[in-house]
């Protein structure tokens, strides 16, 4: 996921390879059927000249991902300690904007 998102933009399984070199096309295969199958990733088909080219793209940011990642049941905590830890209403200011 952490090369589709700096790509930041659809890209073939040869582009992706580029960045997983100790891997092999096959390998790579299946690590994106994976994610397709997991949601996280889709995949575009496009035609350059006679061949058929599938570009994949994450559907959701890392942020988000991350996100998804932390029970819920510890979100209140998490939130109610950084309030209790933070120098100022600058920090939550800053934790709530997205770029």
């Amino acid at each position: 996921m952490n090369i589709l998102w700096t790509i930041n933009q659809p890209s073939s399984i040869k582009a992706i390879g580029h960045f997983l070199l100790k891997y092999k096309r096959n390998r790579i295969n299946y690590i994106l059927n994976s994610l397709l199958d997991k949601g996280l990733i889709t995949v575009q088909e496009t035609k350059k000249g006679s061949v058929l080219i599938q570009l994949y793209e994450p559907i959701i940011t890392a942020e988000e991902y991350y996100y998804s990642l932390i029970p819920h049941e510890y979100l209140e905590f998490l939130i109610s300690h950084f309030i209790n830890t933070s120098e100022g209403i600058e920090d939550i200011d800053e934790a709530t904007t997205y770029d």
